[in-house]
């Protein structure tokens, strides 16, 4: 190992950094070397405990075997000190998800005597870091409002599950407890939903406490927000608003009708796309994938499957068996016919996708009866498998992808770049028309689909930033804004001061995680992952950076969907339990905090001072 802590000047620009950010390459450092940092914390020493603290820490080195000395010559008395921790996300361009995590990280340098090294970069960047690699200490990544969020299986199983572990998954942390695992699959098989909510609220409580046979959890939100969005009402109607989403659905694309000769739609973004791919995550290949591939059933506005693909289906008794029945002459874009062998053949091939191998690892085998009826028969019985598999895996086509990635220049299918070759494409109600990276995204209406969309064309045009993305829907060259990283009361003045702009205004189900990545020092301790959540200011964030357009997050599972929320959870957080809980749960943990930072406890000191990547899970 190597060392990596480094010193550099800090900086500490209070709320003035809403009105004059700082530069895209700022970080956010907590050496303390001729600074204010922490100076908070050293003035509320008596109130936690540590009086005596005077003195600003110094810089401290690591060297190969991750032991840890003090510049200033600290009062460790010979402990390890817990070296400083690298934290990545978002650049200021991102606005309000750069600032989230920046004052989280300036706010613990502050106020406790952890270090914290706050490095912005690029949203491909901080995906790769955190989700591909997992080779940082933290990281945040967003979890938007996708309709199968709306059950809390995705927002838990998949972040916590030990059987998700592995690189590009959603168990970015590493996290790993066998006691939460069985929670998870309980919850997972319970038909019985008034059951089945009351360990959805179990796992919530035992996450958020550090007594008990579960760790304090890793992935942990800061913030639910409010989702602010626009349309051009005097161009387009039909728009479809869906409770903790907003208008960002399959059914706005399907359903809005052009009141005008303009019938090609509009849609800003600030973030574009490295890939067009079924097999992958990421905003705006995923809205190219949801328009161009059909699923077998679609989450309706109201929660529930809608025929889709299927126009019926029936679920045994045993709760296992459930057979389908496809539309029939309904073809893909190049007029192949769809059949249950492509649906077959999709569903054992998305064990290949990083995004979905784990909606389809609840599907044991696929029964094809004839060319439009299709058998599923799962492991177990499964509750979400609606909203977490039928409704989320797009249906491919199986002469296009059955020799991926063994006939292109790929390693991995997800690799495959089938825009490139003119094999984007599925069976969904727009076609992939043209895709120039970096500039648009161009989807045409496919007017043989057995649900044609109401505009001819779909026009996703990436633009410089938000500001850019406002000023375009204010000018009517933009018809619909579902999200851009601006000040929500920003986004609502905007619709207010422009009588042909409709505004939606919900809470998400999405939130803005803090992600702990367990396998990199300190965060293996659940009590440095909860003292760190104590001294989050998530109501500062919600008022402040956010505009008072957000909630401050207890967990992940959203108030907008109350069923599954446990509103009696611990609530973390400085306006809850803050600095002196911080103090209180290290130190009964064993660690020492001194005016030159924090000590691991006495003959526990990590055996590794890197995180040690995804690929521990894969060997």
């Amino acid at each position: 190992m190597h060392s990596y802590l480094t010193c550099g000047k800090s900086f500490q620009d209070g709320m003035a950094d809403y009105i004059k950010p700082p530069s895209p390459d700022e970080g956010t450092h907590g050496d303390g070397s001729g600074s204010n940092t922490r100076r908070r914390f050293m003035q509320a020493a008596g109130a936690l405990g540590l009086g005596g603290i005077t003195a600003l820490a110094g810089c401290s080195s690591q060297d190969d075997n991750g032991n840890s000395g003090s510049s200033d010559g600290g009062s460790g008395d010979g402990l390890t000190k817990v070296p400083e921790i690298q934290v990545v996300g978002e650049t200021q361009e991102r606005g309000i998800v750069h600032y989230v995590l920046k004052t989280w990280a300036e706010t613990v340098n502050d106020e406790t005597p952890f270090e914290v090294n706050f490095q912005p970069m690029k949203h491909t960047q901080v995906v790769e870091k955190t989700m591909f690699e997992q080779s940082v200490h933290m990281g945040s990544l967003t979890f938007g409002p996708r309709p199968n969020r709306l059950d809390p299986h995705m927002l838990l199983n998949d972040i916590y599950n030990t059987n998700n572990l592995g690189c590009g998954t959603y168990q970015w942390s590493s996290y790993s407890n066998e006691n939460l695992d069985e929670l998870l699959d309980t919850q997972a098989t319970e038909m019985d939903r008034d059951e089945r909510q009351k360990t959805v609220h179990e796992i919530q409580e035992k996450l958020a406490t550090l007594d008990g046979d579960v760790d304090f959890g890793s992935v942990r939100a800061l913030i639910h927000p409010m989702v602010v969005q626009l349309y051009n009402k005097d161009l387009f109607e039909g728009v479809t608003v869906v409770n903790g989403q907003g208008i960002r659905n399959i059914w706005t694309y399907n359903e809005t009708q052009p009141k005008t000769d303009q019938t090609r739609m509009v849609i800003p973004v600030t973030i574009g796309a490295n890939n067009l791919t079924p097999l992958f995550s990421g905003a705006l290949n995923l809205e190219a994938v949801r328009n161009t591939f059909d699923k077998l059933t679609q989450i309706g506005p109201d929660g529930a499957p809608k025929p889709w693909l299927a126009t019926d289906w029936e679920v045994a008794d045993n709760d296992k068996d459930i057979t389908f029945n496809l539309r029939e002459g309904h073809t893909f874009h190049d007029g192949e016919p769809v059949t249950a062998e492509h649906v077959a053949f999709t569903y054992e091939y998305m064990e290949n996708s990083p995004l979905l191998a784990s909606a389809v690892k609840p599907v044991e085998s696929t029964e094809v009866i004839d060319d439009t009826t299709i058998k599923f028969t799962l492991t177990e019985p499964f509750a979400p498998v609606f909203l977490f598999t039928f409704s989320r895996v797009p249906i491919l086509p199986k002469h296009v992808w059955e020799d991926i990635p063994e006939s292109v220049d790929a390693t991995k299918a997800v690799e495959w770049s089938p825009s490139s070759e003119g094999k984007f494409f599925g069976s969904g109600h727009f076609k992939f028309k043209n895709w120039r990276k970096g500039e648009e995204l161009v989807l045409e209406a496919n007017e043989d689909h057995f649900s044609p969309p109401g505009v001819d064309e779909i026009v996703f045009r990436l633009v410089k930033s938000s500001q850019v993305a406002l000023d375009s829907m204010a000018s009517g060259d933009s018809h619909l804004l579902y999200t851009v990283d601006a000040s929500r009361s920003v986004i609502k003045d905007v619709g207010e001061e422009n009588d042909h702009l409709a505004t939606e205004e919900i809470l998400s189900m999405g939130n803005h995680p803090l992600i702990f990545n367990t396998n990199a020092p300190p965060f293996g301790f659940p009590e440095v992952r909860a003292a760190l959540e104590s001294v989050a200011p998530k109501q500062l964030i919600a008022d402040e950076v956010w505009d008072g357009f957000a909630e401050p997050a207890f967990g992940n599972i959203s108030p907008a969907v109350p069923f599954w929320f446990n509103e009696d959870q611990k609530k973390w957080g400085m306006e809850y339990t803050g600095k002196e809980t911080f103090t209180k749960v290290l130190e009964d943990r064993g660690f020492t905090l001194t005016d030159d930072g924090v000590y691991y406890p006495e003959g526990e000191v990590p055996d590794h001072s890197e995180p040690l990547g995804c690929e521990v899970h894969e060997n």
